[in-house]
């Protein structure tokens, strides 16, 4: 019987196997000429001596490809069919479907709390957000870890907030490598130009232009650019210090001003709450004025940040939810955390406060707060180099009482009325003017405040503070007067306008 017949492969079928062999790569067997001298069956490897043959003959039925374990074909057929091997596959594709549910499981909680985060700090940021938006327009975006200044205002006046005037404002200086902040006090009388052209006291800043106009006129006089704003009255002060469990401040002096309020606090170490706090904040009746107001508002607000940044995360997260309500400022919820965060760890033992140089005068009706130009400009350049603006070397003139100090002016400059206008300017600050003249000789191209015992000199350097300008120097045998203090004017005063 024929082989074809056997096989039932007929002989057009045999031929055209051997055409589409002749044409084509199949797996790794190439059958490329008819003749039997060029047949590589014997190179390929099959699996037994018939396969061989029948290749030879041009009767390929299966070929398999080479694997890359080395095993052979039929090692490979064997493992491929096994049970083991089909459970493996089986267990690979659970794994896969269950990472990708994993993976799937991760991204959605991942986005839900980003969603949360925002919706927590969107809500905070609605809790505490500037009533006056104008504000905006005139701060200075802060620049990265930079040190920047924050304006802090509070209404302590009226209890319902709807005063627009301003009791307690402070210029602070934060800086965030550092951990430090300098607070700077302005007394509320303070007299400024504003945008109208005219001087007013700067309580009266937000009924003239707003929330704006605060900010440009605290900015103008001290020479600075403002980035932030922060505002409050005195619910917000009563519920910060409900939530801080109180304030705790040593005090050197009693509180008892009744134009503060009814309320007497002893001199030594307490822990103020609600009205105590605004009475303590308002009151100004101290040894040495309103300069101890400044210092006791700046210590304050420096034991309320303290407070907000004493640790992170999510305790500082939930601090600032529990006190959003308590101010306003034009910080995002996210914004303010972030700064927070950056300050966390500051003390109030890494605090400056500090205050406006200046006097008050008693001459005017309303008796504003003059600044001592030259001397706010000397202290601003100490507060922005991060110095502490009473260093060692510095005169601290708090202690001063200008009524027990009594004052000489002499005209050295040959500058008409200079010395009567300069008497008048002490006077109003509440120092006892003993008698005013020319001096020998107009040479004097610096105006000098003369004192004779060290003791006077603290008294000389709050003259100078007062006027604005001069420099206190110790008499040493050169000058003659029986007063504390002597003033020369100098060519460098300026008469103010």
């Amino acid at each position: 019987m024929s082989p074809f017949k056997r096989n039932r492969i007929t002989a057009s079928q045999s031929k055209s196997v051997s055409r589409r062999m002749r044409s084509s790569n199949i797996g790794t067997h190439n059958r490329v000429a008819p003749s039997a001298r060029s047949m590589n069956a014997s190179s390929v490897g099959f699996s037994s001596p018939r396969k061989t043959r029948r290749a030879s003959k041009g009767e390929v039925r299966n070929i398999m490809p080479s694997t890359t374990s080395g095993e052979s074909s039929a090692a490979y057929n064997r493992r491929v069919s096994t049970r083991e091997f089909s459970q493996q596959i089986q267990s690979r594709r659970r794994l896969q479907r269950v990472l990708l549910l994993l993976a799937l499981a991760v991204i959605i909680l991942v986005v839900g709390v980003v969603v949360g985060v925002n919706a927590f700090f969107g809500l905070m940021g609605s809790k505490m957000g500037l009533s006056d938006s104008s504000a905006t327009e005139v701060l200075v975006e802060q620049a990265g870890q930079d040190p920047f200044y924050v304006l802090v205002s509070a209404d302590l006046d009226d209890s319902d907030g709807n005063d627009d005037g301003v009791d307690l404002l402070s210029l602070v200086r934060i800086d965030p490598a550092e951990k430090r902040a300098t607070f700077v006090g302005f007394p509320s009388s303070t007299y400024v130009s504003m945008s109208d052209g005219m001087g007013h006291k700067i309580v009266d800043a937000r009924r003239i232009g707003g929330t704006k106009e605060l900010v440009s006129a605290v900015a103008d006089v001290a020479g600075v650019k403002i980035s932030h704003l922060v505002t409050t009255n005195v619910q917000g002060i009563t519920k910060l210090a409900q939530e801080m469990g109180g304030v705790t401040l040593n005090l050197s002096e009693e509180v008892d001003d009744p134009n503060a309020g009814g309320v007497y606090i002893a001199a030594g170490q307490q822990t103020l709450e609600g009205e105590q706090l605004v009475t303590f904040l308002r009151a100004s009746n101290y040894s040495d004025g309103v300069r101890s107001q400044m210092v006791n508002q700046g210590l304050t607000t420096a034991l309320v940040l303290q407070y907000l940044s004493k640790d992170g995360f999510l305790s500082l997260a939930t601090r600032l939810d529990r006190c959003a309500g308590a101010f306003q400022t034009d910080w995002s919820g996210s914004g303010l955390y972030g700064a927070l965060s950056d300050f966390v760890g500051f003390s109030v033992e890494n605090a400056y406060t500090t205050y406006v140089p200046g006097y008050r005068d008693s001459v005017s009706a309303d008796a504003s707060y003059v600044v001592s130009s030259a001397s706010f400009a000397q202290l601003m350049e100490q507060v922005n180099a991060g110095q502490n603006p009473l260093q060692e070397g510095q005169v601290d003139t708090s202690g001063v009482d200008p009524s027990k100090i009594k004052v000489e002016v002499r005209n050295g400059s040959g500058i008409d009325g200079g010395a009567s206008s300069i008497a008048q300017i002490l006077e109003s600050a509440g120092y006892v003017i003993d008698q005013t003249g020319n001096a020998d000789s107009y040479v004097y191209g610096e105006t000098l405040v003369v004192y004779k015992k060290d003791a006077m000199k603290a008294a000389a350097e709050s003259v100078v503070e007062t006027l604005g300008t001069g420099r206190a120097i110790a008499a040493n045998g050169f000058y003659s007067f029986s007063t504390d203090v002597l003033v020369i004017l100098g060519g460098d005063w300026k008469p103010m306008a």
